[in-house]
């Protein structure tokens, strides 16, 4: 097997400026060496010509990148949280070479979910988990796998998000897997000195205080999903 990438950006190389399209319908030829039979293209010689098309999304809300040479990739939407955006969610540091990764907020419904492209199963768990505060941020890293390790992600949220008198710093998170699982995260990380990553085994949570009461929650996990306050 193998992977391909497509920049399908203004700006190669970057990831970043404007989307060159609504959609891209890129062609493959596959090909064989040798002197080919002249009949049912199976044969030494022949080739195969395919495509595919993409939609590209074009939201502040979304944002989508392939890491592909390091672990030192992020992707991220918009996290400058305002009134009117008030949340944003971002992967800091991809926790695996050659992987697709992507983040989403404002999807409140398993109508607007499906309607994303997510699975069924995912989709009709986010519908009835229940309510919590803000939106989910769903966060697509590799193919759904368990890295072993865990990695952050990190969830910004606006002052208005939480009531008056909300202890944010207590909040858990609740975690909806790619099968449609929930579980809560409610452990808090704890950091040795100068340490990066926090000693936890297990997933926890780290609630910053930003400027003007803004909240930053940095959950460490495993694995991607639908994460919510």
């Amino acid at each position: 097997t193998f992977q391909l990438a497509l920049d399908t950006t203004d700006d190669p190389g970057t990831g970043t400026g404007d989307l060159i399209a609504d959609s891209i319908t890129p062609l493959f030829t596959f090909s064989t060496t040798g002197l080919g039979s002249g009949t049912g293209d199976n044969s030494h010689g022949d080739t195969w010509p395919r495509s595919a098309t993409t939609n590209l999304v074009d939201d502040p809300d979304f944002a989508g990148r392939y890491e592909y040479v390091d672990q030192l990739g992020s992707v991220s939407n918009d996290t400058n949280v305002t009134t009117t955006n008030k949340q944003g969610t971002a992967v800091p540091k991809a926790p695996a070479a050659r992987i697709p990764m992507t983040v989403e907020d404002s999807i409140t419904s398993a109508a607007s979910c499906i309607a994303s492209g997510y699975g069924e199963a995912f989709c009709a768990a986010l519908g009835t988990a229940g309510t919590g505060f803000g939106e989910w941020s769903i966060v697509n890293v590799g193919r759904g796998q368990a890295f072993g390790a865990l990695f952050a992600i990190e969830i910004y949220y606006d002052a208005t998000v939480f009531p008056s008198g909300t202890r944010v710093q207590d909040l858990p998170i609740l975690h909806l897997t790619d099968e449609g699982a929930t579980e809560t995260f409610s452990e808090a990380c704890t950091f040795k000195r100068g340490a990066s990553a926090p000693s936890n085994t297990e997933p926890c949570v780290q609630w910053i205080k930003l400027k003007g009461n803004d909240w930053k929650a940095v959950v460490w996990t495993d694995e991607n999903g639908g994460f919510r306050a």
